[in-house]
């Protein structure tokens, strides 16, 4: 948008400006013998109705994000636990409590159902094994059979390996004889998608390795000869998790979010999710269905409250823990990283579904818990895998970065002091390589995906394996982890222009909200005009713009670069960003730097850190 820093709004831009906010989007192991397999999905008359009460429960997860070892810093597991052992989550203690509540509910004679919301994948040093080609293993992939989940859900982060590295992962579960479905009810075929084609199955019966289904049905036994309790369960991705995901796939799309106008389409998400409860009811004769939903609140209120019939939604995407109810619809959600295992203990009448335990459906997943030690042997052995595929670099897992000596936690401008580190200290080792220098460097709420917290406020031990999770996302050109840093210009209008339109999407979708290294400073106004001058007291290196360049160099990760051109159909031609090379001529296509990734650079930069400490 030319000239935005001095020139007046006409009345007629005020209106659009006012339309156009109408209509932006809302956010919102050793592979063992299955315990279903003796289940088969096979064509079958529709459940007889159980005549008596039906008993059993739904344990659950979402957004693992490949969080093997856990999240915290990871020197301080301890498999026996106890008091100081800050780690949450963990794949061995998740084993644990699901065999542990199966055992409990087979001497009460009773189902368990096992389900994950999506975002299996990315977020940690592990997730770079089951894209490998030269590896044998898929970490995700692997504890989802051994545990024996009935089904899982897709997730943007799905796409985060661009479609490629999703087709690899499918032949990786294959090649692993890994069979557990993949619910994609709203997912569509574009153009282009034949090779997706073939790894969708519309079968009742099972499929021969893990592929995109529609639906999966389960029948619980009684146990009193009286019939079947009849599951339908279905998967959904949400528009604005289909929004994140947009720029890393090009063939698939999902209903509810249109990809052309980038608004999110909810009826048409609804209308979906109507069809799907409507023929698991009629054709299918479910007696109760349940929803894996890549899409968190508010979207699964929404969804509860446009379509009567779900009886449970399991939902992912926002990283929040809750349980409620909307209406007679059970809605609910584990949080991130395995902290929490969803547990929801049922008990089916005819017509009603019932929780029998209310104020425990998220149980913690801590040092209270027991490591499996089955799964903690697995969990080594990935380790040991990512170790070679990182080699020859000279950063491994457990390679000590430096001492963290305060919290610096992760929070919502403008009181986020993790990202505002973590971009400070990017700026700083970029500009130690580049000439010319950065004046600033950008990245986003959503894009910085943990905290740097002390464990009981003493002076704490990070490796690199988590400085990797604060910066996890994506792989450069040659296929090292993490996503690769790019360099490019804006005008200073277009650098006011950029600002103002993050402002105005975190105000609907948090992820977007802007972080910048500390020689960025600004001030939000509560009445100001959207994309105009909500933004107020920009300044970078302490000057406003007018006293500085004509052009801004900034650096960013090329996640959220190749977003910028994205802006003008995002909001409708109201705010328009084109990056430019050092003489102002816009660039047809980022290239890359030639900087190591961003985690990297970013372990780099604190190792540096800690090295000048320590000599002062």
């Amino acid at each position: 948008m030319p000239g935005l820093l001095a020139e007046p709004l006409s009345l007629a831009t005020i209106v659009a400006v006012l339309i156009v906010l109408t209509v932006l989007p809302v956010a919102a192991q050793p592979t063992a013998a299955r315990p279903d397999a003796a289940r088969p999905d096979a064509a079958r008359p529709i459940a007889a109705r159980p005549i008596q009460p039906v008993r059993f429960t739904i344990l659950h997860t979402g957004d693992l994000h490949s969080c093997l070892a856990g999240m915290g810093p990871d020197g301080y597991f301890d498999p026996a636990g106890g008091p100081g052992d800050p780690v949450r989550g963990h794949y061995a203690r998740l084993a644990h409590l699901i065999r542990a509540v199966r055992a409990e509910k087979a001497a009460a004679t009773e189902p368990v159902l096992l389900f994950d919301a999506g975002d299996a994948e990315y977020g940690t040093l592990f997730h770079i094994v089951t894209p490998s080609a030269t590896s044998t293993m898929a970490p995700e992939w692997q504890f989802f059979e051994d545990l024996g989940y009935d089904a899982i859900g897709m997730g943007n982060h799905s796409f985060e390996g661009t479609e490629p590295g999703l087709l690899k992962a499918l032949e990786k579960a294959a090649s692993l004889s890994i069979r557990v479905p993949l619910l994609a009810s709203n997912l569509q075929f574009l153009p282009g998608s034949e090779p997706f084609r073939a790894w969708r199955y519309d079968h009742l019966e099972p499929a021969p390795s893990t592929r995109f289904r529609r639906f999966l049905l389960r029948d619980l036994p009684t146990g009193t000869g009286s019939g079947s309790l009849r599951v339908g369960i279905f998967g959904l991705v949400g528009p604005n998790a289909a929004r994140l995901c947009l720029a890393n796939r090009q063939t698939l799309a999902f209903t509810g979010y249109n990809d052309a106008t980038g608004k999110a389409e909810p009826a048409a998400l609804h209308e979906r999710a109507a069809e799907m409860v409507q023929e698991l009811r009629q054709a299918y004769g479910a007696h109760v269905v349940v929803a894996l939903f890549h899409g968190g609140a508010p979207e699964d209120a929404e969804l509860a409250a446009a379509v009567p019939g779900i009886d449970v939604i399991i939902a992912g995407h926002t990283h929040q823990a809750y349980f409620q109810q909307a209406g007679p619809t059970i809605i609910t959600q584990t949080g991130w990283g395995g902290s929490n295992l969803g547990r929801l203990d049922l008990e089916w009448t005819p017509g009603h579904l019932a929780l029998r335990n209310e104020g425990k459906t998220l149980v913690p997943v801590d040092a209270s818990v027991p490591a499996d030690s089955a799964t903690l042997a697995f969990v080594e052995a990935c380790r040991t895998e990512v170790d070679r595929l990182l080699a020859p670099a000279t950063l491994t897992y457990a390679t000590p970065i430096f001492e963290l000596d305060r919290d610096l936690p992760k929070a919502r401008w403008p009181a986020n002091l993790a990202g505002t580190f973590v971009a400070t200290r990017l700026r700083d080792e970029i500009n130690r390589r580049l000439t010319p220098p950065v004046d600033a460097y950008l990245t986003t709420y959503g894009l910085i995906r943990s905290e740097l917290l002390t464990v009981g406020g003493r002076p704490t031990r990070y490796q690199y394996s988590d400085v990797f999770k604060i910066s996890p996302l994506g792989f450069d050109p040659w296929g090292r982890p993490g996503a690769p840093v790019v360099t490019f210009w804006l005008t200073r209008a277009e650098f006011a222009t950029l600002l103002e339109a993050m402002v105005v999407f975190a105000g609907h979708t948090p992820a977007y909200e802007a972080v910048f290294s500390d020689n960025v400073a600004w001030n939000v106004r509560g009445w100001g005009i959207p994309f105009y001058n909500k933004v107020t007291g920009l300044t970078l290196h302490g000057q406003t713009l007018e006293q500085g360049p004509a052009l801004v160099h900034l650096a960013a990760n090329e996640f959220f670069a190749r977003n910028l051109k994205r802006i003008r159909t995002l909001t409708y031609g109201m705010a328009a960003v084109e990056p430019r090379d050092a003489s102002g001529t816009p660039l047809p296509a980022l290239a890359p730097s030639g900087l190591p990734p961003e985690p990297e650079l970013l372990a780099e930069s604190l190792r540096r850190l800690a090295s000048e400490t320590a000599t002062r």
